[in-house]
């Protein structure tokens, strides 16, 4: 389903490893991750309509209708740092009762099970799909750029504006998060966000859904 022709940078490759290598960090923060995600997209600041053009309630509410009138059973979200695929999966999964897959989540399950690290983020992927049989939703950053999606019925891709990737930076810094996202230049965010966006739109598929001012994006892929 998938073009194999996109080019690769390299600062996408080095954004790949960082992305894979902050897994194994993850199970140190994850109370200040949460804490820090709270403050950054609580679902209830949306609904209160509060200034920030990420995904909105309208957004959740329009993709869940499209997927159970149309009995959709393997949904993956994807979409660069900050851009809120976990908060947006909750939401997604509250509404349809689907499980929800954070590969994250998944890399330390993996590691507590096998005793070892998994060599990519495919093998988490595997492992977690061993574990899980369809209705789910699957979320993580490295969807697009490490070519995970073969298995998808619908990729919800979340590009909101560069802008409000980096003010939920500044607000993860703030909030005491921590990781290997740190890496990242911040100039380098829009470089990285155009090249997520370029291996979207090569997908083979349909959009089925788009809202221009959250940046969310649905692709229904051919089969």
């Amino acid at each position: 389903m998938i073009n194999k022709n996109p080019a690769r940078s390299n600062l996408a490759k080095e954004l790949a490893n960082i992305a894979f290598s902050s897994l194994f960090t993850y199970n140190n923060h994850t109370a200040r991750s949460n804490l820090a995600k709270k403050s950054i997209m609580n679902p209830e600041k949306i609904q209160q309509k509060e200034t920030r053009e990420m995904f909105t309630l309208e957004d959740v509410n329009k993709i869940a209708e499209y997927i159970i009138k149309n009995n959709f059973q393997r949904i993956y979200v994807s979409g660069f740092i900050g851009s809120g695929k976990s908060t947006f999966s909750d939401s997604l999964t509250s509404k349809i009762k689907y499980k929800n897959i954070d590969l994250d989540q998944y890399s330390e399950i993996f590691r507590q099970e096998t005793g070892r690290r998994a060599e990519s983020q495919k093998e988490i992927l595997d492992f977690a799909l061993e574990k899980n049989t369809p209705p789910f939703v699957i979320n993580h950053a490295d969807i697009l750029r490490q070519d995970l999606s073969n298995n998808a019925d619908l990729i919800v891709f979340l590009n909101p504006k560069n802008e409000e990737l980096l003010k939920t930076r500044e607000m993860r810094i703030s909030g005491g998060a921590e990781g290997d996202w740190k890496k990242i230049n911040p100039e380098d965010y829009k470089k990285i966000t155009e090249e997520n966006a370029n291996i979207f739109n090569d997908l083979n598929g349909e959009i089925i859904y788009s809202n221009s001012n959250s940046g969310t994006i649905v692709k229904k892929l051919s089969d």
